[in-house]
C-alpha cells in the first residue's frame, strides 16, 4: 500500500478499528522510491508487529487490533460479534437489508429437497412475518421465540424454496413452541390456530403455559383415480381428445401424437368427496403429484391457482364441496418433445458450398420464397436443429398421483 494509505490505516487502528489483512511489504508506486517502501515497512512493523498470519494472527495497536490468517467470520467471532443469521441445518442462501425502517431477510433453500431448520436472527422486539415470493401471500409467523436478544424461528422450505421474513411491527410471540409431527400454527385475525394434517398428539407452548391437542378423526387422503378425459388443441399433432384410465407421462402413451405433444393438455375428472372432509374446522388441499411442467387447477369452475414448482399443491377449501366435484387441470409442457417428434420426420435442408469449400446451410426454398410451409407432417420449424430423433423426452402432462388431503383446524386458547 502507498505511504498515504498506510498512514490512514495506522490512524484508524490507533483509534480503535479492527483490520483484517496481511502485513504490507512496500508501496505499489514508484513515487518517492525507494524511501516509500521503507516508510510503508516501518509503519507496518509498528501496526502489525510480528503478525505473519500463521504463527501469530493478531496484534494490538492503540485502541484497535490487526488480524491475519483467518476468515471474516472468524475475525468477527474473535471480536465478540455474533452472526446476523444462523441456522441449525441445511444449506441456505440469505440476504438482509433494511427498507423504510423494516428489516427484510430473504432465505432460500439451496437444495432440491425439503428442508426443516431453525433460524436464529440478530433482532428482537418485532413480529416476524412470512412473505411468500411465489404467491405474494403475507402471513404472521405462527411459532417463534426470543432468547438472549435473538429471534428464533422454526422454518420449513420446499425444494429450492424461498421466503422473505419481514420485521416491521413491534410485538411478542403468541406461540413459542410446537411439539408433534404433521402440524403447523397459523395466525388468523390475530388468533392462533393449529393446522393438523395428520392424526396425533400435539403440544403447543404459549408464554403462559402449555396446551395439549388430540387429533384422531382425520380421513385418509383420497386418490383421484379417474378416468380422466384429456383434450388437446388442434393442429399440434395430438388427437382432439383421449381417455386416460390411469395417469402417466404423455411420453409413455402409445399414440405418437400424444407422446410427442407440446402445448396445453386439459384434464377433466369428476370426483366424489365425502362429507367428513368438509367443514369450517377443515382445510382441504389438492396435491397433483408430478407435473410436467406447469398446471392451472380449477375446481367446480373456479380457479385454484397456477402451480409451477413442486410441491404442486393448492388450498381448495373455498371451492370444494361434499358430493360430486368437477376437477380440471390444464398442464403446459415445453416444446422440446414436439421438436424431437418432428425430428422423426424428413426435414430436408439445402446446402451450398461456402468460401474455402465450407458448407453453409441455406433456408428451405419454401421459406425463401415466402410460400406456405409444405405439408410434411412437421408441427414446428426452427432454423437450428436443437434436438435429434433419439434425444431424451421430458416427462409431460399430469403424471400424478392426484390426491385430496384434509387437515383439521383447531383454535388455540
Amino acid at each position: 500500500m502507498t505511504p498515504q494509505l498506510a498512514r490512514k490505516v495506522r490512524e484508524l487502528v490507533k483509534d480503535g478499528a479492527l483490520i483484517l489483512g496481511p502485513k504490507p511489504q512496500g508501496s505499489p508506486s514508484l513515487t518517492g522510491y525507494p524511501n516509500c517502501d521503507a516508510e510503508v515497512r516501518a509503519m507496518a512493523d509498528d501496526v502489525w508487529g510480528d503478525v505473519d498470519g500463521k504463527q501469530v494472527k493478531q496484534h494490538d495497536f492503540g485502541q484497535g487490533r490487526v488480524l491475519d490468517g483467518m476468515t471474516i467470520a472468524a475475525a468477527l467471532k474473535a471480536d465478540g460479534v455474533a452472526p446476523d443469521m444462523q441456522w441449525s441445518k441445511g444449506k441456505l442462501s440469505w440476504e438482509h437489508r433494511q427498507i423504510d425502517g423494516a428489516d427484510f431477510y430473504f432465505v432460500a433453500n439451496s437444495e432440491k429437497k425439503s428442508l426443516a431448520t431453525e433460524l436464529s436472527l440478530d433482532i428482537e422486539g418485532l413480529i416476524p412475518e412470512f412473505w411468500h415470493p411465489d404467491t405474494g401471500k403475507i402471513e404472521t409467523c405462527g411459532v417463534w421465540r426470543v432468547e438472549k436478544g435473538r429471534t428464533l424461528i422454526p422454518l420449513e422450505l420446499d425444494p429450492c424454496g424461498s421466503r422473505f421474513i419481514v420485521f416491521r411491527k413491534p410485538g411478542t410471540p403468541q406461540i413459542t413452541d410446537l411439539d408433534g409431527d404433521g402440524a403447523t400454527v397459523r395466525i388468523t385475525n390475530g388468533m392462533p390456530k393449529l393446522i393438523a394434517s395428520k392424526n396425533g398428539s400435539f403440544e403447543v407452548t404459549t408464554p403462559v403455559g402449555k396446551q395439549s391437542i388430540e387429533v384422531d378423526a382425520l380421513p385418509q387422503p383420497q386418490t383421484v383415480a379417474g378416468p380422466w378425459n384429456v383434450s388437446f388443441p388442434p393442429k399440434l399433432g395430438a388427437p382432439e381428445s383421449a381417455v386416460f384410465n390411469q395417469l402417466m407421462s404423455l411420453t409413455d402413451h402409445s399414440d405418437e401424437g400424444i407422446k410427442y405433444f407440446s402445448g396445453t393438455a386439459t384434464y377433466r375428472c369428476e370426483v366424489e368427496v365425502p362429507a367428513t372432509m368438509i367443514g369450517k374446522d377443515k382445510q382441504v388441499s389438492i396435491d397433483l403429484g408430478q407435473v410436467g411442467v406447469i398446471a392451472e387447477l380449477w375446481v367446480n369452475g373456479q380457479s385454484a391457482g397456477t402451480l409451477w414448482k413442486p410441491p404442486y399443491t393448492a388450498d381448495v377449501s373455498l371451492f370444494i364441496q361434499a358430493g360430486k366435484n368437477q376437477l380440471e387441470v390444464r398442464v403446459t409442457n415445453q416444446w422440446r418433445n414436439r421438436l424431437i417428434g418432428d425430428a422423426q420426420l424428413p426435414q430436408p435442408l439445402f446446402k451450398k458450398p461456402g468460401k474455402n469449400g465450407s458448407g453453409m446451410i441455406k433456408w428451405p426454398e419454401w421459406l425463401q420464397n415466402g410460400e406456405p410451409k409444405p405439408d410434411d407432417g412437421c408441427i414446428t420449424f426452427t432454423t437450428y436443429r436443437h434436438h435429434k430423433k433419439d434425444s431424451e423426452l421430458f416427462p409431460a402432462g399430469l403424471i400424478g398421483p392426484v390426491q385430496i388431503h384434509c387437515a383439521e383446524v383447531v383454535p388455540i386458547r
